[in-house]
């Protein structure tokens, strides 16, 4: 059975672990991280609530080779589905070095890991979700730490 969890951070610095299943975190006041050691599919993945500057998100668990993030926001034209947005922020080869990206959906925004050489979102790459339209463009990966900026 898939799990379902939902953890609230407090006040401080907080480190939360994600393992699998459709989970939401929210990290609260202070620059939090977000460790992510499981994939994630396009129904079943992580769901961060209140990603802020100077939150990470430390992708080591879920990533390929030495990873590059792609800091464009991917964007298709109107009327593009989820699957579509998966696929086309898989579609390079991320096969040796992983690949992350972000685009906006839905009024959501996600971080997406390309760990394969194929066309297609499969069950080796990784999806995370941000509530809300957060803009990404200025965030910075450094070795597998993403940083919020």
């Amino acid at each position: 059975a898939v799990t379902h969890d939902t953890i609230e951070g407090g006040a401080g610095v907080d480190t939360i672990v994600y393992t699998g299943g459709n989970d939401v975190f929210t990290g609260g006041a202070g620059n939090d991280i977000f460790d992510v050691n499981a994939l994630g599919t396009a129904t079943v993945h992580l769901t961060i609530s209140d990603l802020a500057v100077g939150d990470t998100i430390e992708i080591a668990g879920i990533d390929t080779g030495t990873a590059t993030w792609n800091a464009t926001e991917l964007e298709l034209g109107a009327g593009a589905t989820l699957a579509q947005y998966l696929d086309a922020a898989a579609a390079g080869d991320g096969s040796g070095n992983s690949i992350a990206r972000w685009f906006q959906f839905d009024g959501d925004t996600y971080i997406t890991n390309d760990n394969t050489n194929t066309a297609t979102f499969t069950a080796t790459d990784a999806v995370i979700e941000i509530t809300g339209l957060v803009d990404l463009s200025d965030a910075t990966l450094a070795t597998t730490v993403l940083t919020i900026a």
